[in-house]
């Protein structure tokens, strides 16, 4: 390389050359413009993450509802009392409705109409009717064995004043269990109870409704029968 070579190398070191400052303008206008767009981003994620959070805490549902701890001044349980000579009782709303949301579907169950829905509906229409009528021994016989020994049996209960019924059908899957498949269904159970007398369930006074989900199955050689609550509202052994 000649003398003039030296002197005026054909690319100038980076950063030195005429157009530098220009190439450095550039580049620190495109950083400036990139962050700009990141924490616009960011203000926008937010503005609409915190609106939607919000309004997903808001939606409850049974299986994130809770109660405050309460105690109730319950009635005097009358073991002997027959609640359907109360005419005030039987004033009330006593119709056991069914509902399938999936098909839009809703009607009022019987003893006469009540096997056309499924095996569970039938088992919950009896679970109803054996609160109302305090027969603790018919209750017991809805659960599986699995959920007897793991929570005991129902104690003595009396006739229990219930109105304003609803079964509501929830989901249907199927699990494989030693080997069997076994259908589960979920249903959320809502009713109210006129005069709570305290021996069938604490958790709720007079009038007051708070839904259960009750969740069946066919594992006991293959009868459908209440496997548990998923979400307990109800004190030890008070179901």
């Amino acid at each position: 390389m000649n003398s003039m070579d030296k002197d005026n190398p054909p690319f100038p070191p980076d950063g030195q050359g005429e157009d530098a400052p220009a190439t450095r303008r550039a580049s620190t206008g495109k950083l400036r413009r990139r962050i700009l767009i990141v924490l616009a981003c960011m203000v926008v994620f937010t503005a609409v993450a915190i609106p939607l959070v919000n309004y997903i805490e808001r939606e409850d549902t049974p299986e994130v509802m809770t109660f405050p701890d309460a105690k109730y001044n319950f009635a005097e349980p009358d073991y002997d009392y027959d609640i359907m000579k109360d005419k005030d009782y039987l004033s009330l709303n006593r119709v056991v409705m069914y509902e399938n949301p999936a098909q839009n579907f809703s009607t009022s169950l019987d003893s006469g109409n009540m096997e056309e829905f499924g095996e569970a509906v039938t088992v919950l229409y009896n679970m109803i009717r054996r609160i109302i009528q305090g027969d603790t021994d018919g209750y017991n016989r809805l659960f599986t064995n699995a959920y007897r020994k793991a929570n005991g049996e129902q104690e003595r209960f009396a006739m229990q004043q219930l109105y304003d019924i609803v079964l509501t059908r929830s989901n249907t899957e199927q699990v494989t269990e030693n080997g069997a498949i076994v259908t589960y269904q979920t249903f959320y159970v809502r009713y109210k109870i006129r005069l709570n007398n305290g021996t069938f369930r604490t958790d709720i006074g007079d009038d007051e409704c708070r839904p259960q989900i009750v969740v069946l199955c066919n594992r006991d050689d293959g009868k459908m029968l209440i496997d548990r609550f998923d979400k307990v509202y109800l004190s030890q052994n008070k179901h």
